[in-house]
């Protein structure tokens, strides 16, 4: 995907989440301060970013976080293709497609190489808490 067409569309994205969630980057900013302060003893911690859609909370959580590897979880294909095509070069983020509401979706990670369920400093949304099992 191209890189600016992706930026654009995200930011757009962003732009009409502003209209529906009252205060969202306030509401960022109280939870990424909660998980600075859950991960502060913990060396390299593992955040996922549950439900990430276009990687908006993710993008910020590496940048608050600069030790932390994030992991940003969707199910929505072009979401996630719009969140690696802004990823940050610096940023340790990957993504993942899973279906939350599918058991099992925790022990593979990104390329099913990995298990991700013994690692995780903390799992955050904003709004996939209801698609959880």
């Amino acid at each position: 995907m191209d890189e600016k067409l992706a930026a654009d569309w995200v930011r757009r994205w962003d732009i009409q989440q502003e209209r529906y969630v009252a205060d969202r980057e306030e509401r960022f900013a109280v939870l990424i301060d909660v998980v600075e302060h859950v991960c502060r003893d913990v060396a390299d911690p593992l955040v996922l970013d549950l439900g990430c859609g276009p990687g908006s909370l993710a993008t910020r959580l590496a940048d608050r976080l600069p030790r932390a590897r994030v992991v940003g979880v969707d199910n929505d294909p072009f979401l996630l293709a719009l969140a690696r095509a802004t990823r940050p070069r610096e940023a340790d983020i990957e993504y993942l497609q899973a279906d939350l509401a599918e058991s099992g979706w925790l022990k593979w990670g990104p390329g099913r190489r990995r298990r991700l369920d013994d690692r995780v400093a903390l799992a955050a949304s904003r709004a996939a808490r209801r698609r959880l099992p």
